[in-house]
């Protein structure tokens, strides 16, 4: 009668480990795996902000990347606007329409 109940009541831990999909109901059960479990919820956890803090940190690049292409832009018509100014062929007019582009 007692190997029939120690066996009925494996088989209904067994039984609670199928439907609710964890093998450890309580930390009591395997205070290793449990140990582990949350080393790994922890683990998990870092790695998904380290991936959010990457995907934030290329996000600023792109947008810096951007400025400062729109800078390198507006530095070359200056850059133009200096060596055409520079052309002593150019009337008053000329060189006041070239400062105020």
């Amino acid at each position: 009668m007692n190997n029939v109940r120690v066996n009925l009541e494996e088989m209904q831990k067994l039984q609670n480990q199928l439907s609710s999909g964890h093998t450890v109901q309580k930390p009591s059960d395997d205070p290793f795996k449990v140990a582990r479990t949350m080393e790994l919820k922890a683990s998990i956890e870092a790695n998904e902000r380290y991936k959010k803090n990457i995907e934030e940190g290329i996000g600023w690049l792109d947008t810096v990347d951007v400025a400062l292409g729109q800078i390198g832009d507006a530095l070359q018509t200056v850059r133009e606007k200096v060596i055409q100014s520079g052309n002593g062929g150019y009337t008053e007019t000329e060189m006041h329409a070239l400062k105020n582009i």
